[in-house]
């Protein structure tokens, strides 16, 4: 709370201009934090920002053309000639394929729409396009699943136990097809106390490091050594040793994912998977930790494939464990949220009341912060306008700290602070004092520029 205050009271003499990109007009000799009715008045203003209609919603034709193709096409409905109406002729195929290039589901849109792709109603230009990245995709996603084999057997002699994460686990198994799953990179698991060794494994294999972070520097700050690339193939890979980034507000006891995780083949070669319920728990906080606002297509549609999946079968009991706790819940309810109303996945077996499973820890402005920006999840829309800005910046305060007063909401929006995402290392009050003002002023002059920029015709 004390920073807040004290960030409105460093810039007072600058306020003026700050408040007007959020309120309407108002006496500036009357612009002061301390001020009630200044107060109010920049809360009701908010209010009303996130109770007009969504316009994040009203996404473009080709907007809503991607989101309902990869939706059906996620569950292996293709189309066919009957689906070819006027709409889909006067489609601008160029912004379609941005669409689709920008939220990494160009090869899950190729996929759905092979079935059609002799009829002649797809530009010459991006049909080429679409064949040749699915082509390329199927090529990686295989270069991929075969140095995993490699990495995993030269581990399985080591008897050093794996962990395979995210998409090389999932896109031969839930996905309709191994190249619909856009892949980057491959994600291990291992034991912190066998790290080092897998990393030299990976040296030994010919993968070099592409960063010069020590090894002890990345076990210090982070819950991955992520700087491995085999330079034939380009396949990178992430040595987690943690599936979560330290921080005392997330409580998980990572030893469950450990015990339950099943064995799977891949290839000739046994590694472990999670189990369904840690992986649910794992993507949600994927979403709304390791990507908020940003390139969450993909993980979303990894929720939804799970769910869908004949073989999963949540823990209903140990679900609501995680949604009723204060800080892990909002992370899990978020996505939830999210895939029940726009991806129309169903979770009433696992999830009691799903749809407005965010009320759970949320009221009034804040569920109405969250509810609006969950529509930035959906794809990245060209919304530039400042009103999406500032409800984003709103959404992060609100996601990362459930019980956050409105007033420290409102500094948060101006001075962004400290999130869940960071770790929270022990540190002398100079020394945070110090990096709070600078963090401060940065993010200050950052949005003057912003300010100056929207002003432009």
């Amino acid at each position: 709370m004390f920073y807040g205050y004290a960030g409105f009271l460093v810039v007072t003499s600058k306020m003026t201009s700050v408040v007007k990109l959020v309120v309407d007009r108002y006496p500036q000799h009357l612009i002061n934090v301390n001020n009630p009715k200044f107060m109010a008045h920049v809360l009701k203003t908010l209010a009303s920002c996130v109770s007009r209609p969504d316009s994040l919603l009203s996404l473009s034709a080709e907007d809503t053309f991607v989101l309902t193709t990869i939706k059906r096409g996620v569950q292996g409905n293709r189309f066919c000639e009957q689906d070819l109406s006027a709409e889909f002729d006067q489609l601008d195929w160029a912004e379609v394929l941005r669409v689709a290039f920008e939220n990494r589901v160009a090869s899950l849109l190729s996929y759905t729409l092979a079935p059609v792709f002799s009829s002649g109603r797809i530009p010459q230009k991006q049909l080429v396009i679409l064949k040749k990245f699915f082509l390329e995709t199927t090529q990686k996603n295989l270069r991929i699943r075969h140095n995993l084999n490699r990495i995993l057997s030269e581990l399985a002699d080591r008897d050093i136990e794996v962990i395979v994460l995210k998409g090389a686990a999932l896109a031969s198994t839930i996905w309709p097809h191994m190249a619909t799953r856009q892949m980057h990179d491959i994600d291990i698991v291992v034991p912190v106390e066998h790290v080092r060794e897998t990393v030299n494994v990976l040296f030994e294999l010919g993968y070099e490091r592409t960063a010069e972070f020590s090894l002890e520097w990345h076990l210090k700050n982070t819950k991955e050594f992520s700087a491995l690339r085999e330079p034939n193939s380009g396949i990178e890979v992430e040595v987690h040793y943690r599936f979560f980034t330290p921080n005392p507000r997330l409580r998980i006891d990572e030893t469950t994912f450990w015990l339950n995780a099943p064995s799977k083949g891949f290839g000739d070669v046994p590694a472990k998977v999670l189990a369904s319920d840690e992986l649910f728990v794992y993507l949600c906080l994927h979403v709304s930790v390791g990507h908020f606002l940003e390139d969450n297509m993909r993980s979303l549609l990894d929720i939804k494939l799970l769910i869908e999946s004949s073989e999963t079968s949540l823990d209903r009991l140990k679900i609501k464990a995680y949604l009723d706790d204060p800080y892990v819940g909002p992370l899990v309810a978020f996505p939830v949220l999210i895939c029940s109303r726009f991806l129309g996945v169903d979770f009433e077996s696992s999830i009691e009341n799903a749809s407005s499973v965010l009320s759970l820890h949320y009221s009034g402005f804040k569920l109405k912060v969250l509810e609006k920006s969950a529509a930035h999840f959906l794809l990245k829309s060209k919304t530039g306008s400042l009103s999406d800005w500032v409800l984003a910046r709103l959404a992060r305060g609100v996601i990362y700290e459930p019980k956050i007063s409105l007033i420290r909401l409102f500094s948060y929006f101006i001075f962004e602070q400290k999130s869940i995402t960071h770790l929270n290392e022990p540190e002398s009050t100079s020394v945070t004092v110090k990096k709070a003002i600078q963090r401060r002023a940065k993010l200050f002059w950052g949005l003057m520029k912003k300010k100056r920029n929207v002003s432009k015709p």
